[in-house]
């Protein structure tokens, strides 16, 4: 494999006139169902490692989020409809004869999660995670057992690309900070869920020009 590294041409995003930068917080429906895809993923692969010596196919990354009903206050609150999560995708329920509770793997994965970063909610009774991953296909199922039994280098689930960038821009930074502070100072989640924080930064950069006069005011007549 080849490594091809070439220079962006172009002003850095800090240097540049308009700057809009959004973070959401634990809380905020993309980030939890991002979350909890997550946590299935790993609750699964932690026990096909355990029982079986290596990760088995599964594909878990579908997940809908569909929101609750609830009385908000100053400080407090009562939630009237539960927040429903719908998982889907697809993971190896049976190996060797073996049966794999993968619906209870998953739905204790999210109430775990939900319970540990939630302060505010009752994973048991505010949450409804609904299971709906199905058998996984045939044909990656055998191609991850053929993986096994060459010793070959591990495969993925699926195609996937990854992308990174460093360091932060100063708005990044500050909005990070803010979303942070949200989320553990002690006021702030007294009076307000931080885990629910949305910050958006914008930066403008204002560009004065100073125009000296010249050859039409003060400026001296030639002789």
């Amino acid at each position: 494999m080849s490594i091809i590294v070439s220079e962006l041409d172009g002003a850095a995003v800090a240097a540049q006139p308009v700057e809009i930068v959004e973070r959401k917080g634990l809380g905020h429906p993309d980030t939890l169902c991002d979350a909890l895809a997550e946590e299935v993923s790993l609750a699964l692969s932690r026990f096909y490692l355990e029982r079986f010596g290596f990760v088995l196919h599964h594909n878990v990354d579908k997940v809908l989020l569909r929101g609750g009903a609830a009385r908000p206050a100053f400080a407090g609150g009562e939630v009237d409809e539960p927040i429903e999560v719908y998982l889907a995708g697809r993971a190896t329920r049976e190996y060797s004869g073996v049966k794999i509770p993968v619906d209870a793997l998953a739905v204790g994965a999210c109430r775990s999660w939900i319970s540990a970063h939630m302060h505010a909610l009752d994973a048991e009774r505010h949450v409804r995670v609904h299971c709906l991953v199905r058998p996984g296909s045939g044909d990656l199922v055998e191609l991850f057992e053929r993986q096994r039994r060459a010793g070959a280098p591990r495969l993925a689930n699926d195609t996937a690309m990854g992308v990174g960038f460093a360091p932060l821009t100063p708005l990044e930074g500050a909005v990070l900070a803010a979303i942070l502070y949200a989320f553990v100072n002690t006021f702030v989640t007294t009076i307000y869920d931080g885990t629910l924080a949305n910050i958006v930064g914008l930066l403008l950069m204002l560009i004065v020009l100073i125009v000296k006069p010249t050859g039409l005011f003060g400026a001296k007549e030639r002789a």
